[in-house]
């Protein structure tokens, strides 16, 4: 289990109290998105943030690949429905 330290005025993980396992998964995703975060703020996006909840799910057989094999194809189809879609909130 990891611990985070996060800066209060931001809630953007320091890395410090970060236990990752050396090149673990997520290590290399966390190496990422530290890299990405500084990059997109020095560009002057100051309040950038990381979503912080994910659907996350285990695929045990065939079944579960196929259904998230036509989740992943098919979702970008419904981005005119999106709640999270700026062009789809009409003034």
């Amino acid at each position: 289990m990891q611990t985070r330290a996060e800066t209060p005025q931001r809630g953007v993980s320091t890395g410090t109290a970060l236990n990752w396992k050396p090149d673990s998964l997520g290590a290399i995703v966390n190496q990422f998105k530290s890299a990405c975060t500084k990059r997109i703020r020095a560009a002057g996006y100051r309040e950038f943030g990381w979503q912080r909840r994910f659907y996350d799910h285990i695929i045990r057989d065939e079944e579960s690949l196929l259904h998230i094999g036509e989740y992943i194809r098919y979702n970008p189809n419904k981005w005119d429905l999106d709640e999270y879609n700026p062009a789809s909130h009409r003034l």
